[in-house]
């Protein structure tokens, strides 16, 4: 009779078994990690290009535009963009009243204006349609890769403190 050694096969056994647990162990954390850091390295590449774009509401020959002699609600503002290479989809207004509602319009879409050039600037004339604007800010919409993601409003402009040319 011949005796075989059932515990050679119980070693091989368990060390592919370990194999296996630890083949698929890694194979999950890739599909977790990787999609982690392809995202991170999206928000940062936006955050430097929203940077770099250096897109806001500024004056034009020293004087900030805003018009309410036609309707309240009109407003004319003029949005500078500075220098850089970026895929400029639409730029948002967002218009907020005294209380502190806001109306964010989408200036390509809505009135099919064109973007600002790279430094150039660029004259939009609003119409709030829910409110009498006080204040403005400035988004813009980038295509980074694939996606379209916005970058973080300009810090908000008071238009009543502004006057406008005379």
């Amino acid at each position: 009779m011949i005796k075989r050694n059932k515990r050679g096969v119980e070693a091989i056994v368990g060390t592919i078994l370990v194999l296996l647990i630890a083949i698929a162990v890694a194979g999950i954390l890739w599909q977790v990690v990787v999609p982690m850091t392809k995202k991170g390295s999206t928000q940062a590449q936006l955050t430097s290009t929203c940077l770099a774009a250096d897109v806001k509401i500024v004056s034009r020959d020293s004087y900030f535009i805003s018009d309410a002699t036609e309707n309240e609600n009109n407003t004319v503002i003029v949005v500078s963009r500075g220098a850089g290479e970026l895929d400029l989809k639409d730029v948002q207004v967002i218009l907020y009243d005294s209380a502190g509602n806001s109306e964010p319009i989408l200036l390509k879409s809505k009135y099919n204006y064109d973007v600002p050039a790279e430094n150039a600037q660029r004259v939009y004339n609003i119409n709030a349609t829910t409110l009498t604007p006080s204040k403005a800010a400035v988004a813009i919409q980038l295509k980074i890769g694939e996606e379209t993601k916005f970058c973080n409003p300009s810090e908000k402009i008071d238009l009543e403190s502004i006057t406008s040319e005379a």
